[in-house]
């Protein structure tokens, strides 16, 4: 077999198998989007606070993550959450 013919029938192959995976995750990920997770979902809140589009660089960033995160401590509404991110 010429060397072109077989780099084309390698690269066909790792096509067919790259798109079997990708069905296969597809199929996985609508399993575990429709899975009862336990919460009730109509209670969950979920916001996105970007404090450095707004202007906030250095000390006062983190400032305002502390004052954010202890407020949010403090409010009798809130029984649980969870800070998430990337860190400061």
């Amino acid at each position: 077999m010429a060397p072109g013919r077989l780099l084309i029938a390698a690269q066909v192959s790792i096509g067919v198998l790259l798109l079997a995976a990708a069905f296969a995750f597809t199929g996985r990920l609508a399993d575990l989007a429709n899975r009862d997770a336990g919460i009730a979902r109509s209670r969950l809140l979920l916001f996105d606070v970007k404090p450095g589009q707004s202007g906030y660089e250095g000390p006062w960033l983190r400032q305002f993550s502390l004052d954010l995160e202890r407020k949010l401590g403090e409010a009798p509404a809130w029984k649980r959450w969870r800070w998430h991110g990337s860190g400061l």
